[in-house]
């Protein structure tokens, strides 16, 4: 711990957390405040089932600086007293948020599995929680491969013997930008990547995810897209276990699928300026993926509605090209918004 240096300064701080760090210790206390350096491997016993065995059984242990001792004395404390608790996580982008937040769940739901509650469903759907609102919030940056490009807020509830009762997850700050535009060395979210290479032939048919999709940017490599299929099967049965449906999870990517079709959208412009679509085969299947007609689907990127001031009706008028694709865009990022806030909804 930190705090009992007697001369605590930047330097001395860094040159502990090194030293520490080059003997695998990757945790060090600040009083109440837990630093954790993120060492990008992974190291044995730190994670697993003793290590949460030894926290509970063993009070002393409470004071090693581990994520999962954070964890325990919040719970005792909530317990002890029954007012509640906050934890913080927060660093910067590839520090290791998320995985810290799911070390934490991890270990409540060990706490309260092992206190009698929930009969081991609530804690495992609150597990399971986390790496499907990963596949739909997190991409890959240019320093991290699995960036959360939103931020939440996660509520667990428990009764007074400490046994899990529920859960309730709030999210900000979605990064939609993202659906439209990455940067070099960037992906979409996950969960467009892993739907186009891991989704059944049938599916593929259906939802029409043959070829190349502006949205998704360069095409992956082999090892990549392996990956991608593989975490798809994997976001299915978890998806299965918060016993979310086949068939809202066929409706949910479908909608994914209608987003990839409305990226491949391009305009061309009349002589008056005005944008016509050049391809309607993209602008066909996303209408029908969405239950809409092409037409409609058409008007609402290439026309504004506004009401006129003057005489109070409603009057449409055409857009550019370069105002078509700005329409376009945005309609994309609304759909992906509402989307993830439905997966929100369902799984809370």
């Amino acid at each position: 711990d930190m705090v009992q240096i007697d001369d605590l300064n930047e330097g001395v701080m860094l040159n502990n957390l090194k030293k520490r760090f080059n003997k695998d210790n990757i945790y060090t206390s600040i009083g109440e405040v837990l630093v954790a350096v993120n060492p990008w491997k992974f190291i044995a016993r730190l994670y697993d089932d003793e290590t949460m065995k030894g926290m509970v059984s063993h009070p002393a242990a409470q004071s090693v600086p581990h994520v999962y001792a954070m964890a325990e004395r919040s719970y005792r404390h909530m317990i002890r007293t029954g007012e509640n608790q906050s934890i913080l996580v927060s660093g910067e982008s590839g520090s290791g948020k998320t995985e810290t937040c799911k070390h934490l769940i991890q270990y409540l739901s060990f706490v309260s599995a092992r206190a009698g509650g929930g009969g081991d469903s609530i804690e495992r759907k609150l597990v399971e929680a986390g790496p499907i609102l990963e596949a739909f919030g997190n991409a890959q940056t240019a320093r991290n491969n699995n960036s959360s490009r939103f931020g939440k807020f996660i509520k667990v509830r428990f009764n007074s013997a400490g046994h899990m009762l529920g859960a309730t997850i709030t999210h900000y700050l979605l990064e939609k930008s993202r659906i439209v535009k990455q940067g070099p060395g960037e992906r979409n979210f996950a969960v467009f990547h892993q739907l186009v290479e891991g989704c059944a032939d049938d599916e593929r048919r259906t939802w029409g995810l043959m070829g190349a999709f502006s949205y998704l940017g360069p095409g992956a490599s082999p090892a990549q897209k392996a990956v991608d299929a593989k975490m798809f099967a994997i976001l299915k049965r978890q998806m299965k276990v918060l016993e979310i449906p086949d068939a809202e999870q066929t409706f949910l990517f479908g909608t994914l699928a209608a987003v990839l079709h409305i990226g491949n959208i391009t305009f061309t412009e009349s002589a008056e300026g005005v944008a016509r679509i050049t391809e309607r085969r993209p602008l066909e299947f996303a209408a029908m993926l969405l239950g809409l007609f092409p037409g409609d689907l058409e008007m609402a990127m290439t026309s504004r509605k506004f009401i006129s001031p003057k005489r109070g009706s409603i009057v449409a008028r055409k857009l550019t090209r370069e105002q078509a694709f700005s329409s376009r865009d945005a309609l994309a990022k609304t759909i992906y918004s509402k989307v993830f806030a439905w997966l929100l909804a369902t799984i809370n």
